[in-house]
């Protein structure tokens, strides 16, 4: 491949990571090329290249419907979250991870009364 091929093929790349990240949604290779010939003057077969490449080096993500492969920003690495949040939704996120991973018990929990009857049978 020639300097300028491989210059191209970066500078797709680069082009394409940025277009995911900021639209934040699954693209096919060809809503992709779409989207981007006008401003960029990208040709498909390098974009279907770039989004090859940036899925094996794990910067986006690729999954397979049938025949048709969807490329979405990876947004654990993206860093969506951290730094771009205002105060009142940082303290959304914060009170729903303690929501979602409550701290261990540190005491055994009492038995459950499973019938209310004559029985009284618990759980131990």
């Amino acid at each position: 491949m020639s300097k300028g091929r491989e210059a191209a093929a970066g500078g797709a790349a680069a082009v394409l990571l940025r277009y995911l990240r900021e639209q934040n949604r699954p693209y096919s290779a060809q809503d992709a090329f779409g989207n981007l010939q006008r401003e960029h003057g990208l040709g498909k077969a390098a974009v279907v290249k770039a989004l090859e490449q940036l899925a094996q080096q794990g910067r986006v993500r690729e999954k397979v419907y049938g025949k048709q492969k969807i490329y979405f920003a990876d947004q654990v690495t993206a860093g969506c979250h951290p730094g771009g949040l205002s105060q009142e939704q940082e303290a959304i996120l914060c009170k729903y991870r303690r929501w979602v991973v409550p701290a261990a018990p540190e005491a055994e929990p009492e038995p459950v009364l499973i019938c209310s009857g004559p029985c009284r049978r618990r759980l131990g």
